[in-house]
């Protein structure tokens, strides 16, 4: 059963939170709970069922039920689920706090699975990348598997470009030069803003981003917090000067106008 449940995260390639196995259900199978975020009527619906599918289909030993709920609702049900010890056998969840849950005891230690695997089918570690298994690993044991990383793209309207006079070329390739070329881009309407160059704290753009930028981070080897170190200094100015010349409520409104 091991085996499978190797097997079982190696073919769906997810963050995994592992508890213990039900009883042996379905026609003498072993029944695992898989909850995900791809819930019926959903664009990954049928994807995920038919990932779900092929493993079931695959052996004989293991069945998995899949429950899908949507991306905010899930993450809510999780963490309920977890702090309550009743937690699917099988689901996504962020590295952030995995070695917090792997300390209290509500995950499955992954290397005595692989441990215990002689298949040829065992997990390679080498595929994943060492940043995200040191946030998995606790006591020096994995308790879950890395699926992806959150990527942060920074578009550039190159239309607007070339009607100002720029090219490719002439992208930003500093944080001045890109405040210094936003500028150029505002457009003010009777003391609202109708079109803003940019602003490094709307839409998915994150404090901890532009901070990881600098090669800096909330804690040092050692595990003592950074927060009163320079960069951290130097960036929140960054952030907080970068549209200076406008009024919080000008910038509130435009945002508010602008959501999608």
């Amino acid at each position: 059963m091991k085996k499978k449940l190797l097997l079982l995260v190696t073919m769906l390639s997810f963050i995994s939170v592992l508890a213990a196995c039900g009883d042996p259900a379905n026609e003498g199978k072993v029944e695992l709970n898989f909850w995900h975020m791809s819930p019926v009527g959903s664009e990954g619906f049928r994807e995920m069922r038919a990932l779900i599918t092929a493993f079931n289909e695959s052996q004989d030993e293991i069945v998995v039920v899949g429950t899908g709920f949507s991306f905010w609702d899930y993450w809510d049900k999780i963490n309920i689920a977890i702090s309550s010890r009743t937690a699917p056998d099988l689901g996504f969840h962020t590295i952030d706090n995995m070695i917090t849950r792997a300390e209290a005891g509500v995950l499955h230690n992954i290397s005595e699975l692989m441990s215990q695997d002689t298949s040829a089918n065992n997990i390679e570690i080498d595929q994943f990348r060492t940043s995200q298994l040191d946030f998995l690993t606790y006591n020096g044991d994995l308790y879950a598997l890395p699926l992806s990383a959150t990527t942060r793209v920074l578009y550039y309207n190159l239309d607007m470009f070339e009607s100002l006079g720029y090219g490719v070329d002439d992208v930003p390739n500093t944080w001045d030069e890109l405040q210094t070329m936003a500028r150029e881009f505002d457009v003010v309407e009777d003391g609202q803003i109708t079109r803003l160059g940019f602003d490094p704290t709307y839409g998915n753009a994150t404090y901890h981003g532009w901070l990881w930028q600098t090669g800096e981070d909330f804690f040092d080897a050692d595990l003592n917090p950074t927060l009163n170190t320079q960069t951290h200094i130097d960036v929140l100015d960054w952030i907080v000067n970068f549209n200076e010349i406008y009024t919080r409520n000008q910038l509130a409104s435009f945002g508010e106008s602008n959501q999608l």
